[in-house]
């Protein structure tokens, strides 16, 4: 799956590069204020470490996964200097459908889901030419996690937020020469681990991440 997000990435950059003139562009899509909208793909993985206080259970670890459809918004601000580098500041929000069953024993189950993430990252790009650019995002990730256990017909939830690391690769390209563009991106999340403590004696601990990939439609109003 990862290598199929990151196919569909580089498929529809190229067609989007072949779309657009080859004239310079007389507004640039990459100075200024932008917002955008974007739909992708979804992979969460996470490593769970299960401990089941049970008579038919026993602890045990997974490394498993769950592959969801995803759709984020984005308001940034991107600024030219020196003619081909592009300083900026984007502000994210990305909700996603993946739910991992992380473990399921004879009389105990358990799964985790992250619905909301949100961020804001430093960008910075290059301009091969006046209607593409290349760049990457580093900046600090908030998420919402889910994660709920089933002990023996003794249901407890977990909602917590946890802060990660969000970093993404990616390209945009102005379509026709005008404020619209189009981005192509993957992206890769990172939250260390947290230790839950059920209510119904069940403890696990998980190391989530994700990685994604996004097509993105904006527009840029230059000021």
């Amino acid at each position: 799956m990862k290598a199929l997000l990151m196919g569909i990435t580089l498929w529809v950059g190229a067609t989007t590069v072949a779309m657009a003139a080859s004239a310079p562009s007389p507004v640039s899509p990459f100075q200024g204020v932008f917002v955008a909208l974007g739909i992708g793909g979804f992979d969460y993985q996470t490593y769970v470490k299960e401990e089941v206080y049970s008579s038919t259970d026993t602890s045990a670890s997974s490394d498993k996964g769950d592959i969801g459809f995803a759709a984020e918004a984005l308001l940034g601000y991107d600024y030219i200097w020196r003619q081909h580098f592009v300083t900026g500041i984007v502000a994210n929000y990305m909700t996603n459908s993946a739910v991992i069953k992380s473990y399921e024993g004879q009389s105990n189950s358990s799964k985790n889901s992250v619905r909301n993430l949100y961020g804001v990252s430093v960008q910075l790009g290059f301009l091969p030419s006046d209607w593409a650019m290349i760049f990457v995002d580093i900046g600090p990730e908030m998420a919402k996690f889910n994660n709920s256990s089933n002990s023996s017909g003794s249901i407890s939830t977990k909602n917590f937020h946890k802060l990660g690391l969000n970093i993404e690769l990616g390209s945009k390209q102005s379509l026709y020469n005008t404020r619209w563009f189009v981005q192509e991106k993957v992206g890769y999340m990172n939250f260390g681990s947290r230790t839950l403590v059920h209510t119904n004696g069940y403890s696990s601990k998980i190391y989530p991440k994700a990685l994604n990939g996004m097509v993105d439609v904006g527009y840029t109003f230059n000021v």
